[in-house]
């Protein structure tokens, strides 16, 4: 599950491997200006067309390396040509659901997120790279963002980290102090777009 701002535009989508089709949702063509085709299962071509050329080589090495296993998620910031001509500041957030016995991707779902409209510019990040630093959070403020932006709610996290629900509340009041955020939704945003509390949990 994924938390997602209601302000926040955004579309989703249903890959399935076999035939190469991605089945997108009304909302994510109306959210980069297109009208909403008869058909919305097109070819991946169709997608990765809309990827801005330098941004290419990047998706497509993140979304390898979660096709292949080696992440639990798939993620990454690009830029997606818009009905208008210009590109759109994009967050790919996805996951293979399906996989074969032999751990070959079958289905795969997600959501793209239009940044543009978020509080947080690149001259924000720039002028407070010193002040978003990792560095501010302790070690279970990390473990805590990492479940919060895979989705899990606070009991959830809690049984992870056997820790009390409302110990966990009280992490998050910290955190979103420290990030200066006032919800989940504007911390997970932040968290993804600027590649933030990237561990391991085993």
């Amino acid at each position: 599950m994924i938390y997602v701002n209601e302000n926040i535009e955004f579309g989703s989508w249903s890959w399935n491997f076999n035939d190469e089709k991605v089945t997108f949702s009304p909302k994510w063509f109306e959210t980069l200006g297109y009208e909403v085709p008869k058909n919305l299962n097109q070819h991946i071509d169709v997608w990765k067309k809309l990827i801005h050329p330098n941004d290419l080589n990047k998706v497509m090495k993140t979304l390898r390396s979660h096709l292949d296993g080696r992440t639990l998620f798939y993620q990454c910031i690009n830029r997606l040509l818009m009905k208008s001509g210009e590109y759109r500041e994009n967050l790919d957030i996805g996951v293979v659901i399906i996989r074969n016995n032999s751990g070959d991707p079958l289905k795969m779902v997600g959501v793209d997120i239009d940044l543009s409209k978020t509080k947080f510019c690149q001259k924000d990040l720039e002028d407070n790279s010193l002040k978003y630093s990792l560095m501010k959070l302790t070690n279970k403020e990390i473990e805590v963002c990492e479940y919060i932006k895979k989705g899990y709610s606070r009991n959830e996290i809690g049984e992870c980290l056997c820790i009390s629900p409302n110990t966990v509340k009280t992490h998050e009041k910290k955190i979103f102090e420290k990030f200066e955020v006032t919800s989940r939704n504007k911390l997970i945003a932040y968290l993804f777009k600027n590649d933030l509390v990237e561990i391991r949990l085993d």
